[in-house]
């Protein structure tokens, strides 16, 4: 729809002919409540979020849900139109698979965790443009198992590692 020339209402989008998000168009942005669903290689929804958008950007606290389990797939918070504070990511059991948290917009620790208990941690110490750098170390039950290890990528990796990422999340079931 449009007022005067400007988008002005409901809009959404359709993947195979399934809602796949929705949200409201105020003066010519995305603002307000929005609906996401995650769509499986069958078609089906099987997991849906909600948020809230503010000049085109998600803005405070988003959270995802498994429509079969109902259980939490996912928290995250946004500020400023940046992360912010922990995240968290859920098996469809309810089980914590990874936390990270943000500082300034930028990830500072990010965590891993198998059965609810952390098997490794990542501490980014410092990023350039080219390169970005942390520590890692690994445990097996409470006990540290590995000395703390410093690690070094190029931007470029870093780019790729977070490409394929986001596919684990968004194929895994």
């Amino acid at each position: 729809n449009y007022i005067g020339g400007v988008k002005f209402g409901v809009y959404k989008e359709y993947i195979s002919g399934v809602e796949s998000f929705s949200c409201f168009y105020i003066n010519d942005t995305l603002s307000g409540a929005f609906k996401e669903n995650f769509i499986n290689d069958e078609g089906e929804i099987y997991a849906t979020a909600s948020g809230f958008m503010k000049k085109g950007l998600v803005d405070g606290k988003y959270v995802g849900y498994y429509v079969k389990s109902r259980d939490t797939m996912f928290v995250k918070m946004f500020k400023n139109e940046r992360p912010t504070g922990v995240w968290r990511y859920f098996d469809e059991k309810g089980q914590l698979e990874q936390e990270v948290k943000f500082n300034d917009g930028h990830a500072d620790v990010q965590e891993f965790y198998s059965n609810n208990v952390l098997f490794e941690r990542l501490k980014f110490t410092k990023s350039t443009n080219d390169y970005w750098y942390f520590t890692y170390q690994l445990f097996e039950g409470k006990e540290q198992i590995t000395a703390e290890r410093s690690e070094e990528h190029t931007s470029e990796l870093q780019s790729l590692m977070r490409i394929s990422y986001a596919v684990f999340c968004l194929k895994k079931k």
